[in-house]
């Protein structure tokens, strides 16, 4: 083989490597990163709390589970208008609205859960005993309504 063709060869075998590269990195920078961390009243990490990624503009939802940590990441989501939403058993719900992701960008989000209350009148309803059920504790909170 010749010097010529040899140089030739490797020429068209480096431009066929190179020229797909600045597609693919074309698709990647369409999309962007909502990621997060949930936590109880205590600051606290609330793990395999179910989280929701929802797209406002076309309902494009993606559902996510918390790791043992209370963190959750939702990958390569399209651009637009987000709203996200998080549940959680004994917690009431949490979340945030009129995010908008554009484009290579990462929201990160701190995600504080209330505990769930369950109310019961007592009587002639001029008390009101309040139950906070957090981590298998119970707690007895009275408050008198006047």
């Amino acid at each position: 083989m010749s010097r010529r063709s040899l140089l030739l060869s490797c020429l068209l075998f480096t431009a066929a490597i190179l020229i797909p590269v600045p597609g693919l990195a074309q698709s990647q920078a369409n999309t962007g990163t909502i990621e997060g961390l949930v936590t109880d009243p205590s600051d606290r990490p609330v793990p395999k709390a179910e989280v929701t990624i929802t797209n406002t503009g076309t309902n494009f939802a993606r559902m996510l589970q918390t790791d043992d940590e209370g963190r959750f990441r939702g990958l390569l989501l399209p651009l637009g208008p987000y709203k996200v939403t998080v549940k959680a058993p004994n917690f009431g719900g949490g979340g945030s609205r009129g995010l908008d992701l554009a484009v290579g960008q990462s929201i990160s989000l701190p995600i504080a859960l209330s505990f769930h209350r369950w109310v019961r009148c007592l009587g002639n309803c001029r008390s009101v005993d309040y139950r906070e059920r957090a981590r298998g504790e119970f707690h007895l909170l009275e408050h008198t309504l006047g």
